[in-house]
């Protein structure tokens, strides 16, 4: 998404250098990340042009290639964003619910296996957000805090360290 949480992670992955794709339900809301090709942050630990290599309303424009897939929109949006994700993706990818708290991510498997999804995918849910952030103008974003302890976890729990170890090459603060 490209809420408050989905504009500043995705201009601060852009800023990490990872080649950032960019979902949202809606196209106008993409429309200046488009035009200017990220996301403009600025905070005190964390500012600068974050590029963004696509943006679209379509998830099938974004999903092939992608091993890590961070899902970042309130917990009413998690069915939403299965069913769009679920014809797309592959055996071997991470989608990570930023956060999934309330057993976002049971109810995320749950919505894939009803809607016919077979990729063997990892996952997981974060116990909170990692930012306290909030989008500023369009295509910008504020990053207040980036907090130093998020809890991870998968929905099958042997997958864990292979989960950590994979997102941690962008977010070290994530933890089991």
């Amino acid at each position: 998404g490209a809420g408050h949480g989905g504009l500043a992670m995705a201009g601060h992955l852009g800023l990490m250098g990872f080649d950032v794709r960019l979902f949202n339900r809606t196209r106008a809301r993409l429309e200046p990340v488009m035009v200017r090709g990220g996301v403009e942050v600025e905070g005190d630990d964390v500012s600068g042009f974050g590029p963004v290599s696509a943006a679209s309303d379509q998830a099938g424009d974004l999903l092939p290639g992608a091993n890590v897939i961070m899902v970042v929109v309130p917990a009413t949006a998690h069915r939403f964003m299965a069913e769009q994700c679920a014809p797309h993706l592959r055996d071997g990818q991470t989608v990570v619910l930023n956060p999934g708290r309330t057993f976002g991510a049971l109810a995320f498997a749950q919505a894939l296996k009803e809607l016919g999804c077979t990729a063997d995918v990892t996952i997981a849910e974060t116990q909170t957000f990692i930012y306290a952030s909030r989008v500023v103008g369009p295509g910008q974003a504020k990053i207040f805090r980036v907090k130093n302890s998020i809890p991870l976890a998968t929905v099958k729990a042997h997958r864990i360290p292979q989960c950590l170890n994979l997102v941690r090459q962008a977010f070290p603060q994530f933890i089991p």
